[in-house]
């Protein structure tokens, strides 16, 4: 096991400590990102919008499932492991890992059996015994990747995250663009699985120095408060995951032609090249914000929850307002005109990530006061307004229902949580700041109906983002003394050296 040497990052102010491990992460991340969209441009055009449509399911059965167990554990190595090992219990940290370990494996064999027979309801698939095993390998061999990256996550070694990461991000639509190549979508199921098994050996060999299985386990005493802490995160990470994979399964499983399903596939790896980055940072910084709660008291942990909220937000309003002026025209350019309309969709389900940012920020905060259960409230209302709209809409309208749904479903995540929130704590994070930029957002949509040539629209998404930025600044969305702040601290975090480990 790890720990400070006493003059490391351990030292720092909470803020700069938080930076230092987005900066690690960062060249990763945007390796990453680059990697994320030539995939998201290649795999669909090369599988073309049927096959891609059955990849969709695939992939979304795994990822759907995987979610599903015991997503807490992640929670716990971020904040029980982590406690342990700057307070030198490196015995107590390993025995917890080994906990999580064993918990993880059984739950495994458990998703494993049941994927295999969710295949058998899903009409997309011929050869489905073959599917059907190609899945339960790729369960086993992600849900025991993703273990390994849960203790780099404790161990706080960004370095070894970020390769892991990048593996993680690119290995498997890398191993099934070849299996396609070679057998066509019959091999794909096999290639996923291969790229999972790679993942395995790599992530084994990055986590074995802190790899440790010592005899005995934890006190009985601290059972039930793990249980607890765990079971609640549980739901709420759980409900989340199950929102965003639910969709092409619940469409697959309704017979929805695979066109469709392609379409909303497509806008979700677009919406996740977002999400992913800003879900990265907030991860990194999440051990942070709870020490500074402790040790500075909520009116300073209101100030830093509202500061990524607003950042994050901003994030998602400037790309999606970019896409709704442009996107019509560069969606066929790039996927294809197979794809020219996914285009509409695209919008949607980006339109959908701000309230979704918002939502995940205050659930947040919620994990971090020891609420956790509201924060699964909060997912309750996600999922029953997203499963009414899905219901009334998708018979109609397909994949443009289906995005409705998800926008309706993750407005009222958004409500839900900053309810919720605002009762808990008696204060708001101020997000009203965000209204002028929010309205720029929404008249873009207007500003794309009204031009034709490509030229125009450039310079009108250059024109609209200044626009943006300035509204930004005006509005108190963001200001010149937080961003001074941020600087420093990443001042700070560039002189810090990589943690030594025993």
């Amino acid at each position: 096991m790890s720990n400070s040497d006493g003059t490391g990052d351990d030292c720092l102010p909470e803020a700069t400590r938080a930076i230092s491990g987005i900066i690690k992460m960062s060249s990763s991340r945007l390796v990453s990102l680059i990697v994320g969209i030539a995939l998201a441009i290649v795999v669909p055009l090369l599988f073309g919008a049927h096959d891609f449509g059955k990849w969709v399911v695939f992939r979304s059965l795994i990822v759907l499932l995987t979610g599903q167990t015991t997503p807490g554990l992640a929670a716990v190595m971020s904040v029980q492991y982590v406690s342990r090992v700057v307070n030198n219990q490196a015995i107590e940290a390993a025995r917890l890992f080994k906990t999580v370990v064993i918990v993880r494996l059984v739950m495994a064999v458990i998703v494993a059996i049941g994927g295999y027979f969710m295949v058998s309801a899903v009409p997309t698939f011929t050869h489905k015994t073959w599917v059907a095993w190609c899945l339960v390998s790729s369960l086993v061999l992600t849900l025991t990747s993703s273990t390994f990256i849960l203790l780099l996550h404790g161990e706080r070694d960004y370095s070894r995250l970020a390769i892991a990461k990048l593996m993680q991000q690119c290995v498997i639509p890398a191993a099934v663009i070849p299996a396609y190549l070679m057998g066509g979508f019959a091999w794909v199921p096999a290639g996923c699985a291969a790229g999972e098994a790679l993942n395995v050996i790599v992530f084994f060999m990055l986590t074995r120095r802190y790899f440790s299985w010592p005899a005995g386990w934890l006190p009985r005493s601290e059972w039930k408060l793990l249980g607890h802490f765990t079971g609640s995160v549980s739901l709420y990470a759980a409900g989340r995951k199950l929102m965003s994979n639910a969709v092409p399964c619940l469409m697959g499983v309704s017979g929805i032609d695979s066109t469709q399903i392609g379409y909303v596939g497509l806008a979700s790896r677009v919406s996740q090249l977002i999400q992913g980055s800003l879900q990265q940072a907030s991860v990194v910084m999440l051990p942070s914000t709870k020490v500074v709660l402790e040790r500075e008291g909520p009116d300073k942990f209101i100030v830093w929850r509202s500061f990524i909220c607003r950042m994050g937000s901003l994030v998602t309003m400037a790309a999606t307002g970019a896409f709704l002026i442009i996107g019509s025209r560069i969606t066929p350019l790039i996927w294809g005109h197979e794809y020219a309309g996914a285009a509409v969709i695209i919008s949607v389900v980006l339109a959908a990530i701000t309230p979704r940012w918002i939502g995940s920020d205050h659930c947040q905060l919620l994990i971090v006061i020891g609420k956790p259960i509201k924060a699964t409230k909060s997912i309750v209302w996600m999922l029953l307004f997203f499963l009414i709209c899905f219901l009334l809409c998708v018979p109609d309208h397909g994949a443009l229902g289906a995005s409705m749904a998800i926008l309706v479903g993750n407005a009222a995540f958004m409500i839900g949580a900053m309810t919720y929130s605002r009762n808990v704590l008696g204060k708001h994070l101020g997000l009203q700041r965000l209204l002028l930029p929010c309205l720029l957002t929404v008249m873009a949509f207007f500003v794309g109906k009204q031009l034709e040539s490509m030229t125009a629209l450039l310079v009108a998404v250059l024109l609209w983002g200044t626009v943006f930025l300035g509204a930004a600044f005006f509005s108190g969305s963001v200001s010149a003394t937080e961003l001074k702040q941020v600087l420093g601290h990443l001042r700070n975090a560039a002189k810090v050296g990589p943690r030594k480990s025993e």
